[in-house]
């Protein structure tokens, strides 16, 4: 008899759980950690443009980082980790907005 109560709990908890809707899809997420800047500007502006197109940043916020860790000759102005910080507010500042924008959606 003592078992039954944790377990029916078990079984309910489990079951809300299956239920809950996916906040950030698994593809999003592995392009979030996939995204390493290297020594090569194409390679770079690539997995950013994949990033504008999975809608993981803005296109003002590539253009920023591009432009922040590349110079208009080709030469690199900004280390790698300086540029994978750029990357990561980026992201932090993608996702607010677009919570703002949901927010804003639901209140209309």
């Amino acid at each position: 008899m003592h078992y039954l109560a944790p377990f029916a709990l078990l079984l309910l908890a489990s079951g809300a759980l299956y239920k809950t809707n996916e906040l950030w899809s698994t593809d999003d997420y592995d392009l979030f950690i996939a995204v390493r800047f290297g020594s090569l500007k194409a390679a770079d502006d690539a997995q950013l443009a994949l990033a504008v197109k999975r809608g993981i940043i803005l296109q003002e916020h590539k253009t920023q980082i591009m432009s922040g860790k590349w110079g208009p000759d080709g030469t690199r102005l900004k280390s790698d980790a300086e540029g994978q910080a750029a990357y990561a507010m980026a992201v932090g500042q993608t996702a607010a907005i677009s919570a703002s924008r949901t927010a804003q959606a639901m209140t209309m």
